[in-house]
């Protein structure tokens, strides 16, 4: 497991449509913390920086990027996808989540999430889904594991 975390420590919360900061279903009490590692994450994808988006990660992380074949695991490869990214301008939304607190120290984030990006025609919706492992080093809050992925299905029209 993660350093310093006892598997009988683990506690679940789901949440839906969490967007920039305001969970939309009042039925969960999402960990507030967790889902603001996603907020300065994304905000560092809006500032169109790749290095500030490769400082959200740990030094020893591992990306599985959506649209690259490449796992990325150095800080460099890491600010290198996002270079190519951020130019698509992202903006991303929480669709549907879950949090699994692995102990005070560590947790996983996963579900679904929909980026906005520049398309052909105007901005289009980037349905995919996500897996973030995040675990506080002497640095802070980092993110320790990212897989994310495209949608295997398309949506009914």
């Amino acid at each position: 497991l993660v350093r310093g975390c006892a598997p009988a420590q683990v506690s679940l919360i789901h949440v839906y449509e969490y967007v920039g900061g305001t969970p939309m279903s009042e039925t969960q009490d999402p960990d507030p913390f967790i889902l603001g590692l996603f907020d300065r994450w994304n905000r560092a994808l809006q500032s169109g920086d790749p290095n500030a988006v490769a400082a959200c990660y740990d030094p020893g992380a591992v990306l599985l990027p959506t649209v690259s074949n490449e796992p990325r695991r150095t800080p460099a490869a890491i600010a290198e996808y996002f270079a190519h990214f951020l130019k698509l301008h992202p903006v991303g939304r929480i669709v549907d989540a879950t949090v699994h607190r692995l102990c005070p120290d560590a947790a996983v984030f996963s579900g679904l999430y929909t980026f906005e990006v520049d398309g052909p025609g105007g901005r289009v919706d980037v349905p995919a889904r996500f897996t973030f492992v995040y675990q506080r080093s002497p640095e802070g809050w980092r993110i320790l594991e990212h897989h994310s992925s495209g949608m295997p299905e398309v949506p009914a029209a």
